[in-house]
């Protein structure tokens, strides 16, 4: 385990590094520090790194779940848009039928109509 002893010395081999006067021992010496030290933070990290992985894990399959859901909204309001817009066909269809078989005397009755109504405004 890291201790004081090892802190201390990885400072003074580091200063020794930083103005180039490490020897091929002391170069040794640092170079073992920092595997150690690598390994032991890795021990230290792995296992929230583990957790972080499954909550990534976690959120991605929320993340292929939600767009299936989109998806699947999508397509249903796409459906939904088609019908109705059949619907609106259908009333256009009916409504010219409906115009076009009403009689002349239905036809003059609700122009009058509607004059009278427009003129009594």
């Amino acid at each position: 385990m890291w201790n004081e002893h090892d802190q201390t010395r990885w400072d003074e081999l580091s200063r020794k590094r930083d103005v180039g006067t490490l020897t091929g021992t002391e170069q040794s010496e640092y170079d073992g520090l920092a595997a150690r030290l690598a390994a032991e933070e890795w021990e230290q990290l792995s296992p929230a790194l583990r957790v972080l992985d499954e909550e990534i894990e976690s959120f991605k399959q929320a993340r292929r779940t939600a767009e299936q859901e989109r998806s699947r909204w999508e397509s249903l309001l796409s459906e939904r848009r088609a019908e109705n817009e059949r619907w609106r066909e259908r009333v256009r269809t009916l409504e010219r039928e409906y115009a076009r078989l009403r009689s002349p005397q239905e036809r003059r009755t609700g122009e009058v109509a509607l004059a009278e109504a427009e003129s009594a405004v």
